[in-house]
């Protein structure tokens, strides 16, 4: 949300980009992601992104799940690597 509150176009393409790996099994849920990824690449203005993801709670919740599930598709990917905080991601 900061990204595109901000203006960072760069930004939010890069995130609607690495949400492009994410898949659902459930198809409401996966209908909802897609729908999220169609904002994600229409927007043209922070206010327009903002409202749309606003006024859809589908498509709030599609950000919010496809945002957890690429932070633990992260934590697998390098779960032997160490943190900033000297624990591996496996640890926390």
């Amino acid at each position: 949300e900061a990204l595109f509150l901000c203006g960072d176009r760069l930004g939010v393409e890069r995130i609607a980009g690495l949400l492009q790996q994410v898949r659902y099994e459930a198809p409401d849920e996966q209908r909802a992601h897609e729908g999220l990824l169609r904002r994600l690449r229409t927007w043209r203005t922070p206010a327009q992104l903002e409202a749309a993801v606003t006024a859809d709670a589908a498509v709030d919740l599609a950000l919010i799940r496809g945002c957890r599930r690429l932070v633990r598709l992260f934590l697998t990917k390098h779960a032997k690597l160490e943190g900033p905080s000297g624990l591996t991601y496996d640890d926390l």
